[in-house]
């Protein structure tokens, strides 16, 4: 009875270790998911933001735009936020009707706040996601630009709406303009 006992002690005792085992492998391979999808999402901001200056350069279609020197976010971070929104725009319009086509950025710097609007046309039909983004049209799944755009803006305390008509897809940010605090 003795070494019964003692055999399922032991069994108790593996059953344990192996159960310690893969809890663990299953924290590593969360955490290595999410290291890839945050390489994925660097690889496309960064990938969208060379395209967008590389078709503004050589269209020589832009604009100066004048941003506050004091804003609560970096420059780079604030690039791959409009390069994702204004790229987003670009491809969604290229499905709209010649002539139909049309995209307005608006920004609005007031009262500690500075305020970002995108619209664009679009044909087709939005999906929605559970996380209220949209399914890209690209590649299955949820677009990465989106996701990448409110997770800047999370990360900075702001807000973002995102609407849209029959015909109109808009994206409006948020975000402090001032410095908040000084980081030493």
């Amino acid at each position: 009875m003795v070494i019964c006992h003692i055999r399922v002690i032991d069994t108790n005792v593996r059953l344990s270790e192996q159960n310690h085992a893969l809890i663990t492998q299953q924290l590593q391979y969360e955490n290595l998911k999410e290291r890839i999808d945050q390489a994925r999402w660097a690889k496309h901001d960064m990938r969208h933001h060379v395209l967008l200056l590389q078709s503004l350069l050589e269209d020589q279609k832009y604009a100066a735009v004048q941003v506050p020197e004091d804003l609560n976010i970096p420059d780079n971070v604030l690039s791959v936020l409009l390069g994702n929104l204004l790229e987003n725009a670009l491809e969604a319009s290229r499905h709209v009707e010649t002539g139909k086509r049309k995209i307005t950025i608006k920004s609005v710097c007031s009262g500690g706040m500075i305020l970002f609007k995108i619209s664009n046309t679009y044909a087709g039909t939005l999906l929605p996601n559970k996380n209220g983004l949209y399914l890209s049209t690209k590649h299955t799944g949820s677009g990465i630009g989106l996701a990448s755009v409110r997770s800047i803006v999370e990360q900075n305390q702001g807000r973002m709406e995102i609407t849209h008509t029959d015909t109109q897809f808009i994206v409006t940010v948020m975000l402090e303009q001032y410095r908040t605090k000084i980081m030493r």
